[in-house]
Parts: C-alpha cells; structure tokens; sequence
C-alpha cells in the first residue's frame, strides 16, 4: 500500500528540515581553515576539539555537529597558542556565509599564515614553499 500525498509530502518536508539545521553529517554551516604554515593546527568549537590540520590543508568545518549557535571557534597551535578566533552567531548562520569575507581571523606566524574564516574570504592566500618555512617553535 502506497501512503497517502500528504504523508510523503511531510516526511520530504522533516527530511528538509532536519538538513536545514545541520543534523546531517556535513550539513548546516562551516568555517574554512586554511593552514598554510609548516605546523599542524588543531581546531577547537565551544571548547571541544573538532580536527588538527597538517600544514597546507584548505578544509571546511562543520558547525552543525557542535548544537546551535553562538560558536566560538578557534586555532591553537602545538605549543597550545591560539592563533586566531571566531565567534559566529545565530544572526551570522541566519544571514548565510554568502558574503565575501564576512567573519575572518588570520596569524601571521613566522613559519607561515594561518586563516580561519566564515564565508568567503575577501582575497586568496598566496602559494607556500613549506621548505623555505623556518620552523614553528
């Protein structure tokens, strides 16, 4: 027996709705980290540890994993420096990660750059030779 419209109409409706608000695996909003420094960098929403990156890593963050908003989210180095911030609102995930270069933080460290941003950033980060890097401490 096949159910009725308004039955298949509601579970594709729940479908969406559950998606919209990031319950999915990889759904619902992100912050970008590009690590373009020759150290790993561990990234950290509401305190709790979300992935450590090598170096040269460009990868998406999902937020939905980690409740609602606010999300504080930050990059630590190895020596447990945080080198930069975020704070994305419910009025930032509201208003989308359309706008270029929305919400940002970026080190600049001695063995490269870090980013952390929330939408697209206003402009791409050069090419790095990690041999011609000094070492992070």
């Amino acid at each position: 027996m096949t159910p009725p419209p308004a039955a298949r109409w509601a579970a594709v409706l729940s479908a969406l709705a559950v998606a919209g608000c990031g319950l999915l695996p990889g759904s619902g909003p992100t912050v970008r980290l590009e690590n373009m420094a020759n150290t790993p960098a561990a990234v950290y929403v509401n305190g709790t540890w979300a992935g450590t990156y090598a170096g040269g890593a460009s990868e998406d963050v999902y937020l939905g994993r980690f409740g609602q908003p606010p999300f504080i989210v930050t990059v630590d180095t190895p020596g447990g420096l945080v080198v930069a911030q975020l704070e994305i609102t419910a009025a930032d995930v509201e208003a989308g990660a359309d706008v270029a270069g929305s919400l940002w933080g970026q080190a600049e460290l001695p063995c490269g750059t870090i980013r952390l941003s929330y939408g697209q950033p206003a402009e791409p980060l050069p090419a790095v030779a990690f041999a011609e890097l000094p070492a992070c401490s």
